[in-house]
């Protein structure tokens, strides 16, 4: 999926990425995958013989587990030897309270996980409103002056002098948009997996 992705985006391979996996899912699924068992014992093997407490039943040696931990499994895709991108584990939930109960919420769509540029995922911003978008443009009637300021990263301030018959007339209105939006990177991708594929 990752060299995929990167082949359809026209990104270099060694374009940096991330896997975005809820904790749910991690310690559901992938600490009970056969693959991600074997290559993290064999990160601990290569990287970390002394932080492991084998328990073994037949008095075998070695230090090969048979149950790895999510801690284990985030340290081996952050290693030199993954073969994925790393993961970072995602607890997001929150909780709702009315007067007779208390709900566990999540804006997490269930069975996705998503692949996206290591670091930050985006940035919170205000849209721009469409007066301002406007005025921009270049399409304002040209007998308009006005000038734009921006206030608190939100706010505009428009000053504007228009015809009024034989006189000018000056206005100054205060827009904004007050509701947040997510600036994302473009390079992203939400993968389902409740199905193969």
């Amino acid at each position: 999926i990752e060299q995929d992705f990167k082949t359809a985006k026209n990104l270099p391979s060694d374009f940096a990425m991330e896997w975005d996996i809820p904790y749910s899912i991690i310690t559901s699924i992938l600490i009970n995958n056969s693959f991600f068992k074997a290559e993290v014992n064999r990160y601990i093997r290569l990287y970390a013989p002394d932080k492991v407490i084998v328990v073994t039943s037949g008095g075998g040696t070695g230090t090969d587990v048979d149950t790895i931990t999510w801690e284990q499994l985030v340290a081996y895709t952050r290693s030199p030897i993954s073969k994925v991108a790393p993961i970072r584990v995602v607890k997001q939930s929150s909780k709702v309270q009315d007067f007779t109960s208390i709900t566990d919420v999540s804006g997490w769509k269930a069975n996705t996980v998503v692949l996206r540029p290591l670091g930050m995922a985006g940035v919170l911003v205000h849209a721009e409103t469409a007066d301002v978008a406007l005025m921009r443009s270049g399409e304002v009637n040209s007998n308009i002056q006005f000038s734009l300021a921006k206030i608190q990263n939100f706010l505009y301030v428009i000053n504007k002098i228009t015809p009024n018959g034989m006189l000018k007339s000056y206005h100054t209105d205060a827009l904004g948009r007050y509701a947040t939006v997510l600036n994302e990177s473009q390079y992203h991708v939400c993968v389902d997996i409740s199905t193969a594929g």
